[in-house]
């Protein structure tokens, strides 16, 4: 592995350009947004930088994001605004997964209303996808009767490529 990921078959980022952290905002996007995202835009921001000082030429942005709960929505919208004050010339897509019509999160409509109107704002180009569709695209062509959450994700992921 030499440091950025490209060893051992599969591509992925290094870690020292990628963001984990434990905990959330709580399924709050408001929590997400005025908390969460100003306490770690700059850890945030330098990772991106350095990212894209390895572009010959920076053509845009992909954010891909849940909307059902905090972190997704909040820090979601935060980070797309974010992106977009710190290299306004990057084009700026967003792929918002949309919540199941029975979540989970109580509040996950207002995050998800919340957080389309920071993506409208914000991006040159949004894509939904639909956690109920992606289910059904598991039951019916993977024949998964209980898809997991791993499955949902991969397919997603195979309608991108």
């Amino acid at each position: 592995d030499d440091g950025r990921g490209h060893g051992g078959g599969r591509w992925c980022y290094g870690r020292e350009s990628t963001y984990c952290r434990q905990g959330g905002a709580a399924n709050n996007w408001a929590y997400g947004f005025c908390h969460y995202g100003p306490a770690v835009a700059e850890e945030i921001l330098d990772r991106t930088r350095r990212e894209v000082e390895h572009c010959d030429r920076l053509e845009g942005f992909m954010a891909l994001h849940s909307v059902a709960g905090g972190t997704g929505s909040g820090l979601g919208s935060y980070v797309v605004q974010l992106l977009r004050d710190s290299f306004p010339s990057a084009v700026l897509a967003s792929i918002s997964v949309w919540p199941f019509e029975s979540g989970e999160v109580s509040i996950q409509s207002y995050n998800a209303s919340l957080s389309l109107a920071a993506v409208y704002e914000h991006t040159d180009m949004a894509l939904l996808c639909e956690n109920e569709r992606y289910l059904d695209i598991c039951r019916l062509a993977l024949q998964e009767t209980h898809p997991s959450l791993d499955s949902l994700n991969k397919a997603i992921c195979e309608s991108l490529t």
